[in-house]
């Protein structure tokens, strides 16, 4: 959770990789030698961090870290999206 907190996101790439983009069915994470990426959070990572795959506890804490850090680029429509769904994960802040 640290990468988020401080509004970064982390990528793996690796020659396995299966990954593909959410609109691109290609192995878009794929490459010949192992790497991580670091970047900072952009509007389009709610994709990821408004996820059914971790715990609802996990998702609030990116969520709401994700709109200290990118709150000022998004629309007044996705931000109260995000808003209703930090409202509605329970678990603590």
């Amino acid at each position: 959770m640290g990468f988020v907190e401080r509004g970064l996101m982390l990528g793996e790439f690796h020659p396995l990789s299966t990954v593909t983009s959410v609109y691109n069915p290609l192995p878009v994470m794929r490459c010949p030698v192992p790497m991580f990426a670091v970047r900072a959070l952009s509007p389009h990572d709610l994709l990821f961090l408004d996820s059914d795959a971790v715990t609802m506890g996990e998702r609030r804490h990116y969520l709401e870290h994700y709109l200290r850090h990118v709150d000022a680029q998004l629309t007044p429509a996705v931000r109260a999206r995000v808003a209703d769904h930090i409202a509605h994960t329970d678990g603590p802040a």
